[in-house]
């Protein structure tokens, strides 16, 4: 439904003109117009649910306040909701001037860590696992002890961006192997990290015994 509104946006005009005002949230405005001021409650209820959305957002945010540094566990977890939205409030201010454009540019980002993460995954389970899923010991998700250091992997995801920031296109910069190629710091997240993280994590498994 989204791809067939996108592309009929450029052939009304009413919805053109409210995607040049307010992008998605006009466009959805403009579709409602015809059924006055339902439409208009319609639109208002729309805008409500990103709260829902929010809520998902701020509950994995405060998780991961706590599993990164397992001490905090002791804080309640309501606390990192209130420092979060107290960011994210100005920020969003902010971002509503070119709100779409500032989320998209924000996506096509982190993709490139998306990319780094999932080539750590991948290796260590189909070569350092050998595709076995009973090599993993459940009940030792949270006793870091243990678990492997992790110094492998984000040592392999943070190097493999000496060849991701030159191989990017985003807005705010163009990397010199991207004006040639287009933009393949995705595909270079991904190779490089997987590349260093073999010998990287051989010698961390050598060093740590796990």
């Amino acid at each position: 439904m989204g791809a067939s509104i996108g592309g009929a946006v450029a052939s009304i005009p009413e919805w053109e003109a409210g995607y040049e005002s307010t992008q998605v949230g006009g466009v959805l405005a403009a579709m409602l117009s015809r059924a006055g001021g339902f439409g208009k409650f319609v639109v208002v209820v729309l805008s409500l649910t990103l709260l829902g959305n929010i809520a998902a957002t701020m509950y994995s945010i405060t998780l991961n306040f706590q599993i990164l540094i397992p001490q905090l566990v002791v804080v309640p977890r309501y606390m990192f909701s209130i420092v979060v939205t107290a960011i994210v409030i100005p920020v969003s201010i902010r971002a509503a001037e070119e709100f779409f454009a500032s989320l998209e540019n924000f996506v096509a980002l982190i993709g490139y860590w998306s990319a780094a993460f999932v080539a750590v995954v991948i290796v260590e389970h189909n070569v350092f696992r050998g595709g076995k899923y009973h090599t993993y010991d459940h009940d030792s998700w949270n006793v870091a002890s243990r678990l492997p250091w992790g110094i492998a992997a984000l040592m392999a995801s943070a190097l493999s961006f000496g060849l991701v920031i030159p191989s990017m296109s985003q807005v705010w910069f163009e990397g010199p192997i991207a004006k040639r190629s287009g933009d393949i710091g995705f595909e270079m997240a991904f190779a490089v990290t997987a590349i260093l993280y073999l010998p990287l994590r051989h010698l961390e498994k050598k060093l740590s015994g796990r």
